[in-house]
């Protein structure tokens, strides 16, 4: 996962409920302004990536994490020290 990626993941699950791509926008840190498009580009990528799944919300969609950060961190631990598991 890029460090952007992981940026708009750790905003989903601090806001901890289904997400516009607007509202993850303006939980972004401020250090770095990033334009709507941008975030709605990484946001499908963590969709087709299986990241985040998404629903139908009028015009727009909401995303939701399909896992926590804890279970974030184990898998990425486990990737580093080569494990297949």
């Amino acid at each position: 996962m890029g460090e952007l990626e992981l940026t708009v993941m750790r905003c989903v699950w601090s806001i901890n409920r289904r997400v516009t791509v607007r509202e993850t926008l303006s939980a972004l840190p401020s250090d770095k302004p990033r334009a709507y498009t941008i975030v709605m580009t990484v946001m499908d990528h963590l969709h087709a990536k299986a990241w985040l799944s998404r629903s139908r919300d009028g015009r727009a969609y909401r995303y939701a994490a399909t896992s926590t950060y804890a279970e974030y961190t184990a898998t990425r631990g486990v990737r580093r020290r080569g494990w297949s598991g």
